[in-house]
């Protein structure tokens, strides 16, 4: 869908096919994972929200529901994201495999261990992580076994094959940090499935703090996916074609760019607290709604004893 051009003195990528462009190899992939995501996001507020109204108004019918609801989603859709992120995770490697080996701080080329968990030695750890920094829980040749479907002996190429890395500090923790968020939903799900079969799912007060905590997760798992995926393409712009550095606009000065970074971030600060302001005034209306008492220092009360400790 695009044709490199000299033009200025410069070489760039000129759109030759708009639909070739947009629908490329990568499209269903990350179309598939993103969507999914965004299910998984909104299941989590959905169920932390019917969470906490349930704690405080235990026979509140229609949040009952919605909290059932929101666990089966999650039931269906967290699982299926570690499933489609395992062969996404191939299609990464035969691509970009630079970014595939970022994401496991994979220097040397050969057979590559997959690192379930990863601790900082030192500090130096947070801002270069290597083998030799690191604590690890790893399988060994599980990594090679992953990036070829099957092959435990294949070749994973190593990060100094490469003249230029992308940041692989920030790429590397936040691939530790998504994986690991997904985990977590899908022990949320599983234990929520658990107790809806056992009809204690409104009945359990560690389910319902958990689920109220983790409510903002699904939202920090898709900025860390975003990561990954944008630092982790760098140095650039088209994979093999066109780098960073070579695709900034020359008529774009630094100040220009300065203050429109500076104006989508307060612009998207103001929409985040304004969201969170309707939704603090929601719930705190459908608590007057049912009845929930509130004390005078403005916080909720409600028939909150009856919950059992026993889960």
């Amino acid at each position: 869908g695009y044709e490199m051009v000299t033009r200025n003195g410069m070489e760039i990528a000129k759109l030759t096919d708009p639909f070739a462009a947009f629908f490329t190899p990568r499209m269903p992939w990350m179309y598939v994972h993103m969507m999914n995501a965004s299910v998984i996001s909104v299941a989590l507020l959905v169920a932390g929200v019917s969470a906490y109204i349930v704690w405080k108004k235990p026979d509140a019918e229609a949040w009952n529901t919605a909290l059932k609801l929101a666990v089966v989603l999650l039931i269906a859709s967290a699982p299926f994201q570690a499933i489609h992120g395992d062969a996404y995770g191939r299609h990464v490697e035969d691509t970009q495999p630079q970014k595939f080996a970022a994401m496991e701080a994979h220097y040397e080329t050969g057979q590559a261990d997959l690192h379930l968990l990863a601790f900082p030695k030192s500090p130096e750890a947070l801002t270069d992580p290597r083998a030799e920094n690191l604590v690890t829980v790893s399988l060994p040749a599980v990594g090679s076994f992953l990036a070829s479907g099957g092959d435990f002996d294949a070749e994973v190429i190593g990060l100094n094959e490469y003249e230029e890395n992308p940041p692989v500090a920030l790429v590397f923790w936040s691939f530790r940090f998504m994986v690991g968020l997904g985990f977590l939903f899908i022990g949320l799900a599983l234990w929520g499935g658990f107790l809806m079969y056992r009809g204690r799912l409104a009945d359990s007060t560690r389910y319902l703090k958990a689920m109220i905590a983790a409510s903002p997760f699904g939202y920090a798992a898709l900025l860390t996916g975003w990561y990954v995926t944008e630092i982790g393409r760098q140095p650039w712009v088209i994979q093999g074609e066109l780098k960073t550095s070579e695709a900034v606009s020359s008529t774009l000065t630094g100040a220009e760019a300065t203050l429109t970074l500076v104006a989508f971030v307060v612009l998207y600060l103001g929409l985040m607290l304004t969201a969170l302001y309707i939704l603090k005034w929601l719930v705190r209306e459908e608590l007057r709604s049912l009845g929930v008492r509130e004390s005078s220092g403005g916080r909720w009360h409600g028939p909150i004893l009856w919950v059992s400790s026993d889960d």
